[in-house]
């Protein structure tokens, strides 16, 4: 992991950020730096992952969690937390997680639904570089809102959406024994944390 960032947004406003890039005591690759513009060079005086993991944590600690293909970002998450002596999911319990393109996927089957070509669909333009972490938190959370909207979205209520795609585990490892499924949640709008790794 090279970068992280999280947006924490609450009644349709964002309450805070949080966006570090991060040493990973090895080289980028050339290919990962054309991709996210993230090199040798801005990553040799970050910190550590172990040196934020707490800061983020409490960052994610009671939020209905919103990634674009949160599993993947998942899977990076457990393994730097666990390479720290840390369990994703200790404190967090198995939040709610909302992955965009699950929900994009049910709904526009057929359709090319990566994080750009959804966001294009629903008219959300972010000036900022894609593959960069807080400019991906910012289309994330976009899209989602976007899906919310009856008119140019897909016109979805939050309880519609967690009931398609509202899942506990998924910040768990799926190697791990299968966790029940999600109950029928009493949530307040806008409590949603897109986060992308």
């Amino acid at each position: 992991m090279i970068e992280v960032a999280v947006r924490r947004v609450s009644g349709g406003e964002v309450e805070q950020t949080f966006q570090r890039l991060i040493n990973p005591c090895r080289a980028v690759s050339a290919g990962i730096t054309r991709l996210t513009g993230i090199s040798d060079e801005m990553v040799a005086s970050a910190p550590q992952f172990g040196d934020i993991a707490g800061e983020l944590h409490e960052m994610l600690r009671g939020a209905v969690i919103v990634g674009h293909n949160a599993s993947f970002d998942a899977s990076f998450l457990r393994s730097e937390m666990s390479g720290c002596g840390r369990a994703l999911c200790d404190d967090l319990g198995d939040p709610p997680v909302l992955d965009t393109l699950r929900l994009a996927r049910r709904i526009c089957r057929g359709q090319r639904n990566g994080l750009s070509a959804l966001c294009a669909r629903l008219g959300v333009c972010i000036e900022s570089p894609a593959h960069r972490a807080m400019a991906d938190c910012e289309r994330t959370h976009s899209a989602m809102a976007a899906m919310l909207l009856p008119h140019g979205g897909f016109g979805l209520t939050w309880r519609e959406a967690l009931n398609l795609h509202g899942r506990p585990g998924t910040l768990r490892d799926r190697t791990a024994a299968p966790t029940p499924r999600l109950p029928q949640l009493e949530l307040v709008p806008g409590n949603i944390l897109p986060t992308n790794a």
